[in-house]
Formats: structure tokens, C-alpha cells, sequence
């Protein structure tokens, strides 16, 4: 594939600074053009309840990023559009289903034939520890010193967080070193 552009959006997460940081390091790493979008659900945090979150986490989240992407296919005669899913994603619209379905919306909606992929999870089959283990062995390691996973905007990713904490894991499980600096090991170490 020819990468045309990556799309950072800001959604109002509370991580927004530290995210478009990385997704700035990481299209200058691969030598491409970052676009950007946004939207706002402002009273959406408030309305969530404690199982709609571990059901769906934010409701049609990847649906929302994947039609703010799609002006962008189009614009560049871009045939596919990539999603960043992994095989441990579990919500409805990380499925193959959900791309299939979406593929058919986007050819119809832009007139224009578009293929919704997720090659981390449809064919690699990836899940973190893999996903870490394979960017290591193809040369790309060094993209986990500038990626941003934590939910939180400190300084440094705070190590504590669901998406810290399974970031670490992926490490771990992966049998390889991490790079982070997790707030929490700063603090563990202060106190020592």
C-alpha cells in the first residue's frame, strides 16, 4: 500500500495534547502527511453508565473516527481506509463485520469503491504482546518511545489507567523491555 496521510482526531480526550505529539512523531517517522479532525459529545461522560462503558466503552466510537476519515479516502482516491484494531478489541464496531458493513456505507456514501481494514487483526492476528513482539523483529521498536496509550494528560503516561495497564501487560506477555516512563514508577522511585 502507498500511505497517503494518517488522521489524528481530537475528541475532546483528556489525553488530546499528548496524542497529536505522537501521532505528529509517528506520521514524520514514516514520512507522511498528518491530517486532522475533531468532534464533541460534551455531556456524553455524564450520561454513561458503568456497563454501557465495559459494554461499548464510548458508543460507536470507531464509527465516528472511521466517517471522520472517509472525506479524506476520498479527496486522495485512497481505496482503503486502515483502522488501528488488534484482535483483543472487543466492541461491536471492531469486528470484521462491523469493516465489511462499513465498507459497503463508504463505497455508497462517496460513490467510490472502499475497503475498511484492520490489518493488525485481520491479518496478522495480532494481539499486544504480538503486536510489540512483531514491531520489534521488523525493525520498528523505537515507535513505542513516541506512541501515547495512557487515558490520562499528565507528563508521562501514568502506568495506572486500563489502556496503561494493558500496554504493560502487551510488554510483559511480549518478554520485552519497555520504554515507557509511567508516572507511577517516577513516584514508587521518589518514595524509595
Amino acid at each position: 500500500y502507498t500511505i497517503k496521510g494518517g488522521v489524528f482526531v481530537d475528541r475532546g480526550q483528556s489525553n488530546a495534547g499528548q496524542e497529536a505529539v505522537a501521532a505528529e512523531k509517528v506520521a514524520k517517522y514514516f514520512g507522511i502527511k498528518l491530517l486532522r479532525a475533531n468532534f464533541s459529545l460534551p455531556n456524553l461522560g455524564e450520561l454513561l453508565t458503568k456497563e454501557i462503558r465495559q459494554k461499548l466503552g464510548i458508543p460507536a466510537r470507531n464509527l465516528i473516527l472511521a466517517t471522520l476519515a472517509l472525506p479524506y479516502c476520498r479527496i486522495f482516491d485512497c481505496n482503503t481506509l486502515a483502522l488501528g484494531n488488534i484482535t483483543e478489541d472487543f466492541r461491536p464496531d471492531c469486528d470484521k463485520e462491523f469493516r465489511k458493513q462499513l465498507s459497503q456505507l463508504a463505497t455508497k456514501t462517496l460513490d467510490f469503491p472502499i475497503d475498511v481494514i484492520a490489518p493488525l487483526a485481520d491479518w496478522m492476528r495480532l494481539d499486544k504482546s504480538q503486536e510489540i513482539q512483531w514491531a520489534h523483529s521488523v525493525g520498528h521498536f523505537e515507535l513505542f518511545w513516541i506512541t501515547w496509550t495512557c487515558w490520562m494528560g499528565g507528563k508521562n503516561q501514568c502506568g495506572m489507567c486500563d489502556a496503561c495497564r494493558s500496554r504493560r501487560e502487551g510488554f510483559v506477555n511480549a518478554g520485552v523491555k519497555d520504554p515507557t516512563v509511567y508516572e507511577c514508577d517516577l513516584i514508587l522511585e521518589a518514595g524509595s
